[in-house]
């Protein structure tokens, strides 16, 4: 076995691989001997098949299988040794000569390309430069919406006679001709709507007062809040798009009216959001909510603010990759064919995230970020004991035992932990960089926050 490197560019490399006759064809027999053991044909004991046959018809198939499994581990083994900082996979280079033959006993030759991640050094925060800390005090208006979103949650649906705003309607999508009749053939699709789909008041005030078997007619593309695609796949049905020579005249027939009845602000209407006893009043209500609110939108800034942090950081720090490699890896690595229109689209962002992750990676070293498999359960216990009210599970009673097994069943969900374990770096690392910059505090309201958190 030899392997070489060359470079071709800037962080760009060729691997060159020569896989020798005495590499595989020891395994290449053992392999063809067990399967002669196994093999049962017409004409010849079990296990009795000449190698000959068996060779022929497996040979090319283990021969194809034990290179890719040398090839994999030998490459594997070379860039942990020569401790290759690589982006992406090696990337087979395409020989049309190169043909394995299980027939003939020679060495082979693989090359592949390789991207090489380049040196990063980051300075960006040598000035300590300004950031902003927003601070969001939650007024009135908002806490009374979010009562008001609650009771909706947590009351009963009727089925009035007629429609009002925020219903909820059960309708049948029938196509229109030319002439507003029924279009023979056309598209007749059941749904459910309300009138905060429609984009003018007029429509929405003709919707108002209308009873079940009552209707209206709508350009469906005109006169609904929804882009083509969306309309068409989500209110139309359409997944594959609209049929050629669809109408866009469409009768909206109404099946059915529901109404959220707002939930009486009560103590069982209490109860049943925080449990027993914890909220007793309105008053209390609204200060659960306000302190909610106040921690949401704590989160809510911080994460602003660190994304204000990492533009920076990823505009001021120099980091050449190597943009026609990755082009060609994203294509090659794709489960699904991709075009080179959307690599190109899709590159950009790409590009972001690698650079980040390189960033990252850089100041996790410098300021000794280390997330460990107890900061990642002592997490997902916080999550838990948030999620289902386990708040007062005292140690050692049954529902910390619960609570116990079933951080333990998570810590075996790969996702589960993948998930956590980027919550806490990402928290560590930016509280580190927190006392690296300058800090403002502002105070702001809600609605701008939520303006300028969308720009």
């Amino acid at each position: 076995m030899q392997i070489t490197q060359e470079a071709k560019g800037k962080n760009t490399a060729e691997l060159k691989v020569v896989v020798e006759a005495s590499d595989y064809q020891t395994k290449i027999d053992t392999t063809l001997k067990n399967h002669r053991k196994k093999a049962q044909l017409n004409g010849f004991r079990k296990g009795m098949v000449p190698m000959g046959v068996v060779k022929k018809m497996y040979g090319q198939q283990v021969l194809a299988e034990e290179m890719g499994k040398i090839l994999q581990e030998s490459i594997n083994k070379y860039i942990d040794d020569n401790k290759l900082a690589i982006l992406g996979q090696p990337m087979p280079i395409a020989d049309e000569g190169l043909e394995l033959d299980i027939y003939t006993t020679q060495d082979y030759t693989f090359k592949y390309d390789l991207g090489i991640a380049p040196e990063v050094e980051v300075n960006a925060l040598d000035k300590k430069p300004k950031f902003t800390k927003y601070i969001v005090e939650p007024d009135d208006a908002l806490i009374k919406e979010e009562v008001e979103q609650l009771q909706k949650k947590y009351g009963k649906v009727a089925e009035p006679e007629t429609v009002e705003a925020d219903d909820v309607l059960g309708v049948t999508l029938v196509e229109l001709d030319d002439k507003g009749e029924v279009k023979e053939g056309g598209l007749m699709h059941d749904t459910t709507i309300s009138d905060m789909l429609f984009k003018t008041k007029k429509l929405k005030d003709q919707l108002k007062g209308k009873k079940v078997g009552e209707d209206l007619t709508i350009d469906i593309y005109k006169d609904i809040d929804r882009e083509k695609d969306v309309t068409e796949k989500h209110i139309l049905g359409l997944n594959d798009g609209a049929p050629d020579g669809m109408s866009s005249s469409f009768k909206v027939k109404i099946n059915k009216i529901s109404r959220v009845e707002k939930a009486e602000l009560n103590q069982e209407f209490f109860d049943s959001i925080f449990g027993p006893g914890t909220v007793k009043s309105e008053k209390e209500l609204k200060e659960k909510i306000k302190g909610e609110l106040e921690a949401y939108y704590t989160q809510s800034t911080d994460r602003q603010m660190n994304n204000e942090i990492l533009k920076h950081l990823i505009e001021k720090t120099e980091c050449e990759l190597p943009d026609e490699f990755l082009k060609k890896w994203i294509k090659f690595s794709n489960e699904k064919p991709i075009t080179e229109e959307q690599v190109e689209n899709e590159y950009p962002d790409f590009a972001k995230s690698l650079k980040w992750n390189l960033i990252s990676d850089r100041l996790a070293n410098k300021y000794d970020v280390k997330i460990e498999a107890e900061h990642i359960k002592a997490q997902m216990m916080v999550n838990l004991k948030k999620q289902f009210s386990f708040m007062e599970a005292d140690e050692g009673t049954e529902k910390a035992l619960q609570l116990e097994q079933y951080v333990e069943h998570l810590m075996k969900d790969q996702k589960q932990v993948k998930e956590t374990y980027d919550f806490l770096f990402e928290k560590q690392l930016f509280d580190k960089l927190h006392a690296e910059v300058t800090i403002s505090e502002k105070k702001i309201g809600w609605k701008e926050f939520n303006e300028l958190v969308k720009k």
